[in-house]
């Protein structure tokens, strides 16, 4: 007469290989899931650095125009024949203050070169670099402002009626309106440039979530 301990046995051991391949399928899923979402994760950082790559872009292709406009306005400068000692000295002042834009730039544009290095390179970008870019871009339309601001002050205090007769016979007051122009024009690229910062320091918070 067969013995019932085996079929217990037999039972037992089945119970146990049943509960192991439970759990193994179970570990699986969770395996599988883990996946899904680090797939999940992975393709919407990688959307995420295309965008970033498209607005980094558009920044460098507004600051190259912006520098295009200062180069424009110097040459304007440049062209002009001063006929009076006041246009000489408001002359300095305005290719000094063109020459700290033109600085000012160079390192906006610089540093946006170095980040699309860096997004190249990992795939990924640092917020403190953009906040130091937009505290680069503050200083440039800081600058643009006390440009403006000089501008007025030098025209109202150098110019005199003695001076005005000579200063008119070159247009000098209409060449300040054009050159005015040309600077609030880089102030206007300036501040479209604040929004796309503001944009792209969004669009890294929430790739830092993912």
């Amino acid at each position: 007469m067969p013995s019932p301990v085996f079929p217990l046995i037999n039972s037992g051991v089945n119970g146990l290989n049943i509960k192991t391949q439970e759990r193994r399928v179970g570990l699986a899923y969770d395996e599988l899931n883990a996946l899904n979402i680090l797939k999940n994760a992975m393709e919407k950082r990688a959307e995420a650095n295309r965008r970033l790559n498209e607005q980094l872009k558009f920044s460098s292709k507004q600051l190259d125009e912006a520098k295009e406009a200062l180069k424009i306005t110097r040459e304007r400068i440049d062209g002009l024949e001063s006929k009076c000692e006041m246009y000489g000295r408001l002359k300095k002042v305005l290719k000094d203050k063109l020459t700290e834009l033109e600085y000012l730039i160079d390192d906006s544009t610089a540093n946006i070169g170095q980040k699309q290095q860096k997004q190249q390179n990992d795939g990924w970008m640092d917020l403190e670099v953009m906040r130091k870019l937009r505290i680069q871009r503050q200083g440039l339309v800081d600058k643009i402002n006390d440009l403006n601001n000089k501008n007025s002050e030098n025209f109202s205090s150098q110019l005199n009626p003695s001076e005005t007769f000579l200063c008119n016979n070159n247009n000098i007051g209409e060449q300040r309106i054009g050159l005015e122009t040309q600077i609030n024009q880089a102030q206007k690229r300036i501040q479209m440039l604040e929004g796309m910062e503001h944009k792209i320091s969004v669009s890294l918070f929430l790739a830092k979530l993912l």
